[in-house]
């Protein structure tokens, strides 16, 4: 017997989407595949203007999932997050991506770290759903790369990514959730993860809550990722808490240890061996410091952290 729709559910999974139906119907059917009963959990889906509404993916899964559903204007990842935040009813609040697929035993994971530490921001890990394609699977390897300096402690955890995490929503509020002048996707989980280390809540990785990111990318779209990546860095490095050292010293252990990235290629070459992979890797720093200086440019920000911090 289903619960009654009434009671409050245990936790609100909330997801933006645009333009992106059938990932979206994959995403919900694995969220109705999770280990947690029906009620115990609500779905929040904001959809950002979508050519498509996508109401009609929605109502296939009445009776299946809890859908809280909202359209706005086109505003960007952040915007959207906070309107599903608002439209939350739980205590806790996990965030998922549209194109991502979660395993069934994630949602209950998570759950059970925020309930056993309810002041705590909690990650997961996320897996490169598309392994044959080389620009998805770089990209994984960059994310990978920033975990595994960032989170090398799990239980004193430094960043995650808004597409793999929990929190109480009570906190994330005081906070401030999510910076709405980031205004394109990469850069708000950055600032986000930046503000709550600092204002003195813990992050506790969970690498066993585990997604699938199915993100199809070619060149062209990597290269603009990273780009917007980049655009988004600068708006990070005038409003970040952390201090320059510190910034500094997580950014050379990403980029420069070379070990460790001669590690995760061999892991990762595959089929598609390692100049291609190395070429992408140089073209990731290129694309994201170009994004950095073209958002300095056009906006007219001076290339200097914000002086006030």
């Amino acid at each position: 017997m289903q619960p009654s729709a009434t009671l409050a559910p245990r936790v609100s999974v909330i997801v933006t989407t645009y333009n992106r139906p059938k990932r979206l119907e994959r995403m919900l059917q694995a969220l109705t595949r999770q280990d947690l009963p029906y009620g115990e959990f609500e779905v929040v889906v904001v959809d950002d203007g979508s050519p498509e509404p996508v109401a009609p993916v929605l109502d296939a899964f009445a009776g299946r999932l809890r859908i809280t559903h909202r359209r706005q204007p086109n505003s960007g990842p952040a915007v959207g997050r906070n309107t599903a935040i608002a439209l939350a009813k739980s205590r806790f609040i996990v965030m998922l991506d549209d194109d991502c697929e979660p395993e069934p035993a994630w949602l209950p994971i998570l759950l059970e770290a925020l309930e056993a530490n309810p002041d705590a921001m909690v990650g997961g890990h996320t897996v490169n759903g598309l392994p044959d394609n080389l620009y998805s699977e770089v990209s994984q390897m960059i994310v990978d790369r920033v975990y595994a300096v960032h989170n090398a402690d799990p239980t004193n955890a430094g960043f995650f990514t808004s597409s793999n995490l929990g929190v109480s929503r009570d906190a994330l509020l005081a906070v401030g959730a999510f910076d709405a002048d980031y205004r394109l996707a990469g850069g708000e989980d950055r600032g986000l993860s930046d503000r709550w280390r600092h204002s003195g809540h813990a992050m506790i990785y969970k690498p066993e809550a585990r997604i699938l990111h199915f993100h199809e990318l070619s060149l062209r779209r990597f290269l603009r990722q990273h780009f917007n990546y980049g655009r988004g860095a600068l708006h990070y490095h005038r409003t970040r808490v952390t201090g320059y050292a510190e910034e500094a010293r997580t950014a050379r252990g990403i980029v420069f240890d070379f070990s460790a990235w001669r590690r995760q290629i061999r892991e990762h070459r595959g089929d598609h061996g390692t100049v291609p992979i190395v070429a992408l890797l140089v073209l990731w720093q290129v694309a994201n410091a170009a994004g950095y200086f073209w958002e300095a440019a056009v906006r007219g920000t001076r290339f200097t952290r914000n002086r006030a911090l």
